[in-house]
Formats: C-alpha cells, sequence, structure tokens
C-alpha cells in the first residue's frame, strides 16, 4: 500500500479538503446522491449531518484520509437494522493503491465486531468496473444484477449487487 490510511468521523476543519476532492468531475460518473458542482457550504452541512445522524444511529461514515488529509468519503447506512449498505469515493489521484480496499475491509470488519451487523450490501451503478474489482478482489460475492433500476444522468442504470454476511467474512 505504501501510504497509511486513517478513518476517522470527518470534523467541520475537513471541509476544505473534502470540496477540494470534489472537484474531480470523475466522482460524479457513479456516484448519484453528490451536489454538483459541490461548494464549501455543501460540505459544511454535509459534516454536520454525518455527525449527528452517527450519534443516532442511522449511518457510519469516515474520512479516508492520507496523512491526515480526507481524500475520499466511506460508511455504513442502515436502511434495515442488523443489514447494512456500504458505500465510498475517492478522488482521483488517489486510485489505484490499495487505498479503497483497505478501507473497504476495515469498515466491513468494524460493521461486523462493533457494530454486529448481519450483513454488508454494495450497490455499484453498470459500468464502474474498478468498484467491481475491488468487490471481486475483497471475495465479496456478487448476489445480483437489477437491470434499470436506478435514474441518474437522464438514464437508467442497471445496479450490480454485492452482499457479504458476518458468517462469510
Amino acid at each position: 500500500l505504501g501510504k497509511e490510511v486513517l478513518l476517522r468521523a470527518p470534523k467541520l476543519e475537513d471541509a476544505e479538503a473534502i470540496t477540494e476532492a470534489l472537484q474531480d468531475q470523475s466522482i460524479f460518473t457513479y456516484m448519484c446522491n453528490i451536489p454538483n458542482p459541490y461548494t464549501l457550504e455543501d460540505a459544511l452541512v454535509y459534516i454536520e449531518f454525518s455527525n449527528a445522524v452517527q450519534k443516532n444511529g442511522k449511518i457510519c461514515n469516515f474520512a479516508i484520509c492520507i496523512e491526515n488529509k480526507p481524500c475520499g468519503m466511506s460508511g455504513l447506512t442502515f436502511p434495515n437494522g442488523k443489514d447494512a449498505e456500504y458505500g465510498y469515493w475517492l478522488n482521483i489521484q488517489y486510485r489505484n493503491q490499495g487505498i479503497v480496499s483497505e478501507a473497504t475491509k476495515r469498515i466491513i470488519n468494524h460493521g461486523f465486531t462493533v457494530l454486529n451487523l448481519d450483513s454488508v450490501t454494495i450497490r455499484i451503478l453498470d459500468g464502474n468496473l474498478p468498484s467491481v474489482q475491488i468487490m471481486k478482489k475483497l471475495c465479496i460475492p456478487q448476489l445480483k444484477t437489477v437491470k434499470e433500476e436506478e435514474f441518474y444522468r437522464n438514464r437508467k442504470w442497471d445496479v450490480i449487487y454485492f452482499k457479504i454476511t458476518k458468517d462469510n467474512f
């Protein structure tokens, strides 16, 4: 890996780094729920929201940091109690270095060991081959593909589902 990956709760002082990272337009190719263009105000609202909902147990977000500077975000949401959904984004200059693989392993492990989850599901828009490759590298089983499930950027996307359970982690 070469660089130490630090996962921590996002802080208000991270807003500028998160805003800077989200100027990378390639992130928006497959991320449906991030405002574009992304502003400093968006980052501040996101950080405050993330920390508030983390306290009530509905979400568990982590800043993915290299040298304590956020270069991406990753987290778990809990739509069904003991089952979570996992998602992430990473700035282009940090890709292909094993950072997301390391973050994903650690966050899923956190989900099973600390949060006592039963399963974690990952939804990937069709065409996002790097994310599919990461899930396969981590041996997370592909569950199904749902045709035209997500409407984003004026088109319907197929969604590929991966799911791992506590028993097969």
